[in-house]
């Protein structure tokens, strides 16, 4: 049984801001391994050929980055 998260996607054409795709859709925890590598699975259907897509990446590092820019990004 794979555990399912609610995110949102937006997606640019490189270098120009036209929007070719701003979805909600379900993110698939595939993997977490114990050196705190997660690896997440998407579908977008309104990106061409609907595409699977598969990103990893450190978990541990994404909190610290994120916990460091906490109260940087105010309006």
């Amino acid at each position: 049984m794979s555990e399912l998260i609610v995110a949102h996607l937006m997606a640019f054409r490189a270098e120009s801001e036209d929007c070719i795709a701003d979805e909600n859709l379900l993110l698939e925890v595939v993997d977490f391994s114990k050196n705190g590598e997660i690896e997440i699975a998407f579908t977008s259907a309104k990106l061409s050929g609907k595409p699977r897509i598969y990103l990893t990446v450190s978990l541990p590092e994404l909190i610290a980055k994120g916990m460091a820019m906490v109260g940087t990004n105010k309006p």
